[in-house]
């Protein structure tokens, strides 16, 4: 009899899709180290995301969604608006991915959060509403290594080995 594999509940921070997507142009990085320290973060990121994708179930907010839109579009090298778009629609619309609503409760606790830990609301805003859903986050920010963070009870784990400040 086949065992069926049991599926992951987790939140991967934004930063990590990024890097998986954006592949570093070292024509427009200032130093070599630079370049190939990015271009590490990107080949760790894709390694990543295909040693969990058919064992998870990716969960979002509605405000990461949005933060990974904007990254794609607008920060560093700007991918096509099309190509954007119909990678949102499919991260959106997947099997495997939940999107849960960003409520009021949530900004207000996310705000007492950022206020008490000194980290800006953006990081909260993409847990608190999930936090209940998942077993374990999926991160590069610095900023989850804080207690505070730690203190929301949820795993955190870096799976490229560096901690960026962001």
């Amino acid at each position: 009899m086949m065992r069926q594999a049991s599926i992951r509940n987790v939140f991967v921070d934004t930063e990590l899709w990024i890097y998986s997507l954006k592949n570093p142009d070292a024509s427009k990085y200032p130093a070599k180290e630079l370049y190939e320290q990015d271009r590490r973060k990107h080949l760790r990121a894709q390694s990543f995301f295909k040693r969990f994708t058919r064992d998870s179930q990716f969960f979002f907010t509605t405000h990461q969604v949005c933060e990974i839109y904007h990254a794609l579009r607008f920060r560093g090298t700007r991918l096509d608006p099309a190509f954007v778009q119909k990678y949102i629609d499919a991260l959106v619309s997947a099997k495997s991915n939940r999107v849960i609503e960003t409520t009021r409760d949530d900004v207000k606790r996310c705000i007492d959060l950022s206020i008490a830990a000194n980290i800006h609301v953006w990081d909260f805003l993409c847990v608190i509403p999930i936090l209940n859903k998942i077993d374990v986050i999926y991160t590069s920010d610095k900023h989850f290594t804080h207690q505070a963070m730690r203190d929301l009870g949820v795993a955190i784990k870096n799976p490229i080995g560096t901690w960026d400040e962001l």
